[in-house]
């Protein structure tokens, strides 16, 4: 995408909608291009349309990310739990640096899943390795770590 002669309101506008573009697209769509254990993350299928919805999900109400609006991020029910797959939880399942393993066959190379937490939050904004839709279904090199994707 080439971003000459846009100045920056029009740069910012392209930037929240590509950030927007890669939330919404879901794992396994036509217009995903990530590895499967990279897929991009979940996004809450009802989110809060203001802010006393908000309260109710336990979130944040305000800007998250790019955005030029308002919205809310739900808190979910099951931070912090072991997940091996974005099904597992009800936001996203995050994985630490370096990441936690399950190795199922010794090598070389050794295979098996990578272990992650689900998040706090439905949407996890800034740098994070996720692990997608469908992720513990086949085990993975484990020298290959999911590459960090970047949500504003």
């Amino acid at each position: 995408m080439s971003t000459s002669g846009l100045g920056l309101k029009g740069l910012l506008a392209s930037l929240a909608f590509l950030s927007l573009a890669c939330r919404t697209t879901a794992p396994g769509s036509a217009g995903e291009s990530l590895p499967r254990a990279a897929a991009s993350p979940s996004v809450s299928t009802s989110p809060a349309k203001n802010s006393a919805e908000c309260v109710r999900c336990n979130g944040v109400w305000g800007r998250h990310g790019l955005a030029q609006t308002d919205g809310c991020n739900c808190r979910t029910g099951d931070a912090g739990k072991v997940c091996r797959q974005a099904e597992d939880c009800q936001g996203q399942c995050v994985l630490k640096d370096p990441p936690d393993t399950e190795t199922l066959t010794a090598g070389p190379p050794a295979t098996g899943h990578f272990l992650g937490r689900c998040s706090e939050f439905e949407t996890v904004f800034g740098c994070s390795r996720f692990l997608g839709k469908g992720a513990a279904h086949a085990p993975v090199n484990l020298a290959e770590v999911p590459p960090a994707l970047c949500v504003d």
